[in-house]
């Protein structure tokens, strides 16, 4: 084993991104700095033609795997697997604490079921605005507003300065689950002084702001109130706030909700556990909904990306035995339509026309029934004027949100360098001027089953 000496100055500070830099999924970061190592999360790959036939696909820890006595921790930013996913899968390479949410640790402890080897797992929950040490890193837990509760950026502190390491987010005044963005909290960052920030651009391109989740309750109101037929509805199992504007949007119109798809039923058991769902009415189970009359039910299904082996997949192929699709059932997505996942998503909603339903998209509905977790350029805008950094680094995205968020961070007057790292670039980010110096090697890991 080489000691990370050899390549790395103990006295400079340095952010890697292990996966998920230049591409959506796989998220896995490090950083270094005086001979130790904070990761923060660890999650797998979207599934995409690339992937082919992988049941799951994970980023490849090798590189970060031979320095793991020196690993001092890792820290999930929230409860999304392309950011946690790994995390079980991995952890009897890495064999550090993990730090994490309350949904965050209930979805660890959930899945180490599937990973023997992890069940030793040395699980740490954290909450909003914490702070602790991790050998010479000093950490605060800033919470932010995305498309789960708990979720947050995490304030990096050296001797060098700090860094915002983002995860993902947006600006939401209105979550219906969960507190508003705190705008005070953000400034109050920046006067200390941030000396960089890596951050989201999964949005960049887009104008304006994300929006609130308020308004997709509002919008899901006025089309369930025009459906007269089943109405069978998408989005992310983790999503919720999204599940509770469902359910509330049910209930104004007189419609009773079932659960199909189990991370479906395992976050709305986290969500009741933690008391997200308070006045929602109890779910129920597809079996049990198929004696009833169908036009008065509302159908939240998982399978929003296209998944092959998802409920929805399965409802438009005839494979699932308890939703029966009929000609002119609303099909609703209420979701973003991934880069990836566009093929699998595009041939699914042709099935699902093909098979008589209405198929309602974001594209095609006049109502709003989607707004994203992610930061578009006025949200990006606005945060950045609250933390006022010298350096951005992008990433979390293609080339085109990449290329967009750097030419957007150009344009605030605080920030000074930009950059965009592909994965396995090493970024030195101080002291002096910030570059990217070389590469590691990085990799996917697929698993077939």
């Amino acid at each position: 084993m080489d000691s990370p000496s050899k390549q790395f100055d103990p006295q400079s500070l340095y952010f890697i991104p292990l996966g998920g830099a230049s591409e959506f999924g796989g998220v896995f970061n490090a950083y270094y700095f005086q001979g130790k190592w904070l990761l923060i999360d660890c999650g797998i790959f979207l599934e995409n033609e690339e992937i082919g036939l992988a049941q799951q696909a994970y980023p490849d820890p090798a590189f970060i795997e031979q320095y793991r006595d020196d690993i001092v921790g890792l820290v999930i930013t929230h409860a999304h697997d392309d950011h946690i996913g790994a995390v079980a899968a991995l952890w009897p390479r890495l064999k550090c604490p993990v730090y994490a949410s309350r949904i965050a640790c209930a979805y660890l402890r959930n899945k180490v079921k599937d990973f023997p080897d992890a069940e030793d797992m040395i699980l740490r929950t954290i909450y909003a605005e914490d702070t602790f040490e991790l050998g010479p890193y000093s950490l605060r837990i800033l919470p932010v507003t995305h498309s789960i509760p708990e979720a947050s950026m995490v304030e990096i502190t050296t001797t060098l300065g700090t860094v915002i390491h983002t995860g993902d987010w947006k600006i939401d005044y209105d979550p219906v689950v969960g507190a508003p963005i705190n705008e005070r909290m953000f400034e109050a960052v920046g006067q200390h002084g941030v000396l960089a920030v890596v951050g989201d651009s999964t949005n960049a391109p887009l104008e304006d702001f994300s929006g609130d989740e308020a308004d997709v309750r509002d919008g899901l109101v006025e089309l369930f109130a025009r459906c007269n037929k089943k109405i069978i509805i998408t989005c992310q199992s983790r999503h919720i706030a999204r599940i509770h504007s469902i359910a509330l949007a049910a209930k104004a119109c007189g419609r009773q909700v079932v659960l199909a798809g189990r991370s479906m039923w395992m976050f709305d058991s986290i969500a009741r556990d933690l008391e997200y769902h308070k006045g929602v009415p109890l779910f129920l189970n597809a079996k049990k909904a198929s004696r009833l009359p169908q036009n008065d039910l509302v159908y939240i299904v998982t399978g929003s990306q296209g998944e092959t082996n998802a409920v929805l997949s399965r409802i438009a192929v005839g494979e699932y035995n308890d939703v029966t699709l009929q000609k002119g059932d609303h099909v609703i997505f209420s979701s973003l339509d991934i880069p990836p996942c566009r093929p699998a998503i595009n041939k699914l909603r042709q099935q699902l026309s093909d098979a008589g339903a209405d198929v309602i998209t974001r594209y095609n509905c006049k109502e709003k029934i989607y707004t994203s977790g992610h930061p578009a350029q006025k949200d990006i805008v606005l945060m950045y004027s609250w933390l006022k950094p010298k350096i951005v680094i992008a990433v979390h995205g293609e080339d085109v949100q990449l290329n967009a968020h750097q030419k957007l961070a150009q344009t605030c007057k605080s920030i000074e360098h930009t950059l965009i790292p592909h994965d396995g670039g090493i970024v030195r980010i101080a002291p002096g001027k910030p570059e990217i110096i070389g590469h590691v090697r990085t990799g996917i890991l697929k698993i077939v089953t």
